[in-house]
């Protein structure tokens, strides 16, 4: 699938500073693409670039985008995505916030487009 696919999201929200556990796990099976690379010297995924985007999302308290970031980025590049954007939404003023999509619109019609151009 990811070698027929020709634009890729990772979207997770942030627990303890990262993206969730089952998102790292399967991040962790991108190894082969690794090893193929620069063990094997093969491309397992054709010479196809992608493009990609990373949303993340935080509750309130700090905002811990680092590390969620630098996954987000890494997996993109194990799928040969060019990463074109990266969306952050965090909840510090508590209940009542739009949700994610509604305050990032411009942003989503935005990576919309640039998914969808050429």
């Amino acid at each position: 699938m990811i070698e027929q696919a020709d634009n890729v999201v990772v979207a997770s929200p942030i627990y303890f500073g990262n993206v969730t556990g089952s998102l790292l796990n399967w991040v962790s099976r991108f190894q082969y693409f690794w090893s193929s690379r620069n063990i094997r010297k093969v491309e397992p995924l054709g010479e196809k670039i992608r493009k990609g985007a990373v949303i993340l999302v935080v509750n309130a308290g700090a905002k811990p985008f680092d590390a969620a970031i630098f996954a987000g980025e890494d997996l993109l590049k194990q799928m040969r995505a060019e990463c074109c954007e990266v969306m952050r939404w965090t909840n510090d003023d508590g209940a009542n916030q739009p949700s994610p999509a509604q305050l990032n619109m411009d942003k989503i019609m935005k990576l919309a487009n640039t998914f969808n151009a050429g």
